[in-house]
């Protein structure tokens, strides 16, 4: 393993602190060069407006381009999505930038296999020669002086580019993809912007790795050096419900074993609504639940619709901010594929922890980001997840 030294600036403040407003400061005020990463499109025009950067037109491959606006050596602002696809290439052109990442990228994630391609097929790759696994580590290498033609050539082709920038461990029956170590090292100084980051799969992935990390925080609207374990404001405006007749962990598992309890889960979403909500606000929700049971709950009634449906990995976004009304109608956990890989290098992760920051991120997209005093009231389906929420509160 490569064991030269890495560090990452990891700035843990809460939703609403003025996180992106400090990284705009810091872009205008020092002379570096920055490329900022963040999720959303609505984000990076905040940013070029704000920050003076610039980012990829999207009139031709965005990987091109980026590479062609690496070269003039200016503030770069692209979308997480752009940033997981870099190539060798591009990479090698923004050496030496400055990168801020605004909340986590995915650092650690089950493969996603090409469509009409599985995990026996990795196996016939291996069996003809054009991939190897080795046994000590599990990790996967493409063989050099081969390669591939006939009907595997896509998934071949997938994996060799993926492993440019990532490494594949088989763990158990699942193949895992973790971000080389080596890609952080074309950048001058890394920052990674989030709350409650020591429950996050990322800090997982810095311990992995060997990664040092420095925290820091919002002080008086500056970034400084330090954690400092604060809540966010207007906690006193939430108005917390669970349904106290239903008995569920919301779990992916609960979904998959009591499918008939979902209808009842949701009719208790809609009654809560009917009956505790004022008028004004009724209209203004939005739920999520396990992407594979949005249609399975959206069916259950006329009373809610997929529309109002927002993915629970949802972060750093406004576009939610006039709704007063959440459902959460699941409890995440880690994924279990990654939490065995995980386990098997001796790394554990708080699952509690990590449930309440996901539910915390996504209450925060809601009418409690804003300066308005009216309450927000959200609607968990989990007890346990309502109690812990209630208690993390309290403390």
């Amino acid at each position: 393993m490569d064991k030269t030294q890495l560090t990452f600036y990891l700035l843990d403040a809460p939703m609403g602190a003025g996180k992106t407003t400090a990284i705009i400061k810091r872009v205008k005020t020092t002379n570096k060069k920055f490329l900022i990463v963040t999720p959303y499109l609505t984000e990076i025009e905040r940013l070029c407006t704000n920050a003076g950067c610039i980012t990829p037109a999207g009139n031709e491959s965005k990987q091109k381009e980026l590479l062609t606006l690496a070269k003039t050596q200016k503030n770069i602002c692209i979308t997480h999505s752009l940033f997981s696809q870099l190539t060798l290439e591009t990479l090698k052109a923004l050496e030496g930038y400055s990168l801020i990442i605004d909340e986590e990228v995915s650092t650690i994630e089950v493969l996603n296999y090409p469509e009409g391609f599985s995990k026996p097929d990795i196996g016939d790759l291996i069996s003809a020669g054009y991939l190897s696994l080795n046994k000590d580590t599990q990790r996967l290498y493409t063989t050099k002086d081969k390669k591939c033609a006939g009907v595997l050539s896509p998934l071949y082709d997938c994996l060799s580019l993926l492993m440019v920038t990532n490494d594949i461990y088989m763990s158990g029956e699942t193949y895992i993809c973790c971000k080389k170590r080596t890609i952080w090292k074309f950048f001058s100084d890394i920052t990674i912007c989030s709350y409650r980051l020591p429950y996050s799969l990322l800090s997982a992935y810095c311990s992995l790795n060997n990664i040092a990390t420095i925290y820091q925080h919002i002080e008086n609207g500056e970034i400084v050096e330090g954690f400092s374990d604060i809540k966010p404001t207007n906690l006193q405006r939430l108005v917390l419900y669970t349904p106290q007749k239903l008995n569920c962990s919301c779990s992916l598992h609960w979904y998959q074993t009591h499918t008939e309890d979902i209808k009842t889960l949701v009719s208790s979403f809609n009654k809560w609504r009917e009956r505790h909500i004022p008028a004004e606000y009724r209209k203004g929700y939005f739920w999520t639940t396990f992407k594979a049971y949005k249609e399975a709950v959206a069916k259950t009634t006329k009373k809610i619709t997929a529309k109002k449906f927002v993915s629970c990995t949802a972060k750093a976004t406004n576009a939610y901010s006039g709704c007063h009304v959440v459902g959460v109608f699941m409890q995440r956990f880690l994924n279990v594929p990654i939490k065995q890989f995980l386990s098997a290098q001796g790394i554990k992760v708080n699952e509690e922890e990590y449930a309440l920051s996901e539910l915390l991120q996504f209450v925060w997209r809601s009418n409690i980001r804003t300066e308005d005093t009216a309450p927000v009231y959200v609607f968990i389906g989990s007890k346990d997840l309502y109690a812990r929420l209630n208690a993390w509160i309290a403390s």
